[in-house]
């Protein structure tokens, strides 16, 4: 039994380490554009901080699901989704006759976001960033901070 669960950590937050932490047998993949401001943090940052809870994603430029199963050559039995994307992941799994059951985080059980994250990186406000974070995650900080203030 595999569970895909995927999306652009950016960065990776306490609630996206506590999911990949309860799933059997993860497959985790980041999908990786050009760097925004939304977007600030390299493969390598991401890829470091997975690294230090036993993570190893994988990384892909796409996030449309037919292109992620095709390029990595899949075939998870599960993925992993938000409350926000359950319906749209549902519709393509039924259009394309996948044989993928949805398993679905409800994204108002925890008040954790990526955006909530880069908010508090912003504002360089690190009480905010710890209730955030995991604790492993916890020394980033100033590099994030000094990451997101060379984008200005």
């Amino acid at each position: 039994m595999s569970e895909l669960f995927f999306g652009k950590f950016q960065p990776p937050t306490k609630a996206h380490v506590n999911i990949i932490q309860q799933l059997l047998d993860p497959i985790v993949v980041v999908v990786y554009t050009n760097i925004t401001i939304k977007k600030p943090f390299s493969k390598e940052i991401i890829e470091k901080m997975f690294f230090e809870y036993g993570i190893y994603p994988k990384f892909i430029n796409t996030g449309y699901l037919p292109d992620i199963l095709e390029q990595l050559s899949i075939q998870p039995e599960y993925l992993v989704c938000g409350s926000d994307r359950y319906k749209h992941y549902d519709k393509i799994i039924k259009e394309l006759s996948l044989e993928i059951k949805l398993i679905e985080i409800d994204r108002n059980i925890s008040d954790i976001s990526s955006t909530k994250v880069r908010y508090a990186l912003l504002t360089e406000n690190e009480y905010l960033y710890r209730i955030l974070m995991p604790y492993k995650f916890w020394n980033y900080f100033s590099e994030l901070c000094q990451i997101y203030k060379n984008l200005k």
